[in-house]
């Protein structure tokens, strides 16, 4: 009997001077320590800012004080699950071009000249925006970095219109832009819209990536549940099957949606998806009803006071 009480007594002992050192680790760490941590979750790599593709260089995922410590407190505050909020703005797009039918008032509706639109691109860039893709966004709310002395924007282009290779593409390889189009596999190869093997080509530059808007565009408002089912996810399987690249992000035809409809793009395996309703705000909780800004003609200070003002 006294052996066991002797031997629980040890295991006790043993396991308080486990807690004191646990303890005194965390008190000591430091960014020494840190960078040995990123090193073995293999992490070094992806943030090095020696990449010069790589988004979030500079950036620190951990909280330090002033001497590079990380208190206790704020270590096991980083372990939290984080949801920030970002103000990216996201900019739509459908026709880029200059309308040569002055009957087709529907077109002008909807029509940037390429002109305006490499203004404003110049506009973001000089106001200090760095462009991203959907994949790069849901890489953000994932990883939940500090953004606060970074700025994003996102290009948007509905439907795949044929203009997108002949009057935007050139402007993104231009200014070397980042830019997402959504297409609909229905319209591919047709009058108006972009061929198969120009789509292929733009995905073959690195700057532009594919979204999904449904195989027909459809409207999905007070349609079956099933139907719905029909034109997201397959519409996902057919791009990624045709060209050969992972679709993550989807845009809600005519921008209307409901929860039936949001939950079958999530269930589909989208990370993202858009909507045609005004705003600025991305997190975790709107990624599946993203707004959008609708640029219009406006270009420098009338562009970014726009953007500040949202």
């Amino acid at each position: 009997m006294a052996i066991f009480k002797n031997t629980v007594k040890n295991i006790l002992l043993i396991g308080f001077l486990s807690l004191v050192l646990v303890f005194v680790f965390l008190t000591i760490f430091s960014k020494a320590d840190l960078r040995l941590l990123r090193k073995t979750i293999g992490t070094d790599s992806f943030y090095s800012s020696n990449d010069p593709k790589n988004l979030f260089a500079n950036i620190n995922f951990f909280d330090t004080d002033s001497k590079g410590i990380v208190p206790p407190k704020l270590f096991k505050e980083s372990l939290k699950p984080k949801n920030h909020t970002y103000r990216i703005p996201v900019f739509m797009y459908h026709y880029v071009e200059y309308n040569q039918s002055e009957e087709d008032f529907l077109r002008d509706q909807i029509n940037i000249e390429p002109h305006i639109f490499e203004q404003q691109i110049l506009t973001l860039k000089k106001a200090g925006y760095t462009f991203i893709t959907p994949n790069d966004l849901s890489d953000i709310l994932k990883l939940q970095p500090d953004l606060s002395e970074s700025k994003y924007a996102m290009l948007t282009f509905d439907d795949g219109y044929s203009d997108f290779y002949t009057d935007v593409f050139p402007l993104l390889v231009k200014h070397d832009v980042k830019a997402v189009v959504f297409i609909v596999p229905y319209y591919l190869d047709k009058q108006n819209y972009m061929f198969s093997w120009q789509v292929k080509e733009v995905v073959s530059s690195g700057l532009v990536e594919l979204g999904a808007h449904t195989l027909r565009h459809k409207y999905l408002l007070g349609i079956p549940i099933e139907t719905v089912q029909a034109e997201v996810g397959p519409c996902k399987n057919w791009i990624e099957e045709k060209f050969g690249v992972e679709v993550t992000s989807f845009a809600y035809p005519y921008g209307v949606y409901d929860d039936a409809i949001v939950k079958v793009v999530q269930e589909a395996g989208y990370e993202t998806a858009f909507g045609t309703d005004l705003g600025i705000e991305v997190s975790n909780d709107n990624k599946y009803t993203i707004k959008r800004i609708r640029p219009g003609y406006a270009q420098g200070t009338g562009l970014t006071g726009f953007i500040d003002n949202l």
